[in-house]
């Protein structure tokens, strides 16, 4: 389950072409640092990853539920996954863009939460959706970049693969229901159902031809009690419910005591059964970016990868570390914690996407590409070109 965030809701609402002359903008800020790396003339996609400050754990609705406790509330932040691109078009410009998805932009979530709709929040669809133009996207990453740090991951690819993606951008775009404004974790946006930020970025790298097989291993499929759910209540703007046809159109509420005392995943014989969501795990995300600096380390001389090694330790791509709460039943008494490294030990999922992510970079280098490591505003910068 993933809570959102991004930038502003687009006010007032835009047109197709007013959308995409945001997308397509000369690439500036943090951006533009970074395309001073690249090789002149090549075409690329940038994955721009910016993880969460505090490591999220989806191994279950209910670790979900552990590790907001865990963690302190001015502190509760998410990823943001933003795609950029620069690519020669078929008349043979070179164009660049950026973009993301975002959206519940107007504290919908804590509105929601606070008038009874509990685990609803996570399944509602967010009406106030939104593409990020470029500017909001170098907006956002030096807006966090110091306390979250940021990920760059770039793939030259060819033109006919950068068409691929941006064709689908297009079609994203100007789909007559506006796709891009339907803000939520259940949406395909390869469906033009909506979808989020970790979901768009992971179709446009698909569309590119980048870690195809790699995608499917970003998921997890999570459970939630029908218990947990509360609907039939007053509505919220630019909120749309998530359908409770096991309430019979009784009002049900979830206080927020309730919310955060009771296990996610908990069946009750008074009301059986649960709503399943199939959602991307964003430190799945991360670790697939780990492996990529992983397999560059296996390739560099003893001398690069000794000084990669010291510098990747202490960034967003050294070891990140899940901290939990313990107590199941009362959020008021004392806490206690444990405390979960990710790496292939962190359970089979993420063991899974980490053998997937491998495969793939080695793969692509044996193929004849080579992963390059740079650095923008401090962070980490990797490519993966042809030689």
């Amino acid at each position: 389950m993933e809570p959102k965030e991004g930038g502003d809701a687009a006010s007032p609402r835009l047109t197709p072409q007013q959308i995409l002359s945001g997308i397509y903008q000369p690439w500036s800020g943090p951006l533009a640092e970074v395309q001073r790396k690249l090789k002149a003339d090549r075409n690329y996609i940038l994955w721009i990853h910016v993880p969460a400050q505090h490591p999220m754990d989806l191994r279950s609705s209910d670790m979900f539920r552990r590790w907001a406790l865990a963690t302190p509330v001015t502190q509760l932040t998410i990823s943001h996954n933003m795609v950029a691109f620069r690519c020669r078009n078929r008349n043979g410009q070179m164009v660049t863009g950026a973009t993301g998805m975002t959206g519940a932009s107007k504290l919908q979530e804590v509105k929601a939460l606070l008038a009874g709709y509990g685990l609803s929040v996570f399944f509602a669809t967010y009406t106030d959706g939104h593409l990020n133009p470029m500017s909001e996207v170098g907006e956002y990453v030096g807006k966090n970049i110091k306390k979250r740090g940021a990920i760059f991951g770039g793939f030259e690819v060819s033109q006919e693969q950068c068409e691929a993606m941006q064709d689908f951008l297009v079609d994203f775009v100007n789909h007559p229901k506006r796709p891009f404004e339907r803000f939520n974790n259940l949406g395909d946006p390869e469906k033009f159902e909506g979808g989020g930020c970790v979901t768009l970025a992971a179709v446009m790298l698909k569309k590119a031809g980048v870690l195809q097989s790699v995608i499917p291993s970003l998921y997890r499929n999570m459970e939630a009690a029908r218990y947990m759910l509360g609907g039939n209540l007053k509505p919220i703007a630019d909120v749309e419910p998530f359908p409770t046809p096991w309430l019979k159109g009784k009002r049900r509420s979830i206080s927020l005591n309730m919310f955060w005392s009771t296990p996610w995943n908990l069946e009750l014989e008074s009301m059986p059964g649960e709503v399943s969501l199939r959602q991307i795990d964003p430190e799945k995300m991360v670790y697939t970016l780990k492996q990529f600096a992983g397999v560059y380390l296996e390739g560099a001389s003893a001398r690069e990868r000794d000084a990669a090694s010291r510098k990747l330790a202490v960034g967003p791509l050294g070891q990140r570390v899940v901290v939990s709460a313990n107590n199941l039943v009362d959020p008021s008494g004392p806490l206690e914690w444990s405390r979960y490294p990710i790496n292939d030990a962190f359970d089979s999922e993420m063991a899974s996407v980490g053998r997937a992510a491998r495969s793939w970079f080695r793969s692509q280098v044996h193929s004849g590409h080579r992963i390059r490591l740079e650095e923008a505003l401090g962070q980490p910068v990797l490519l993966l070109e042809r030689k």
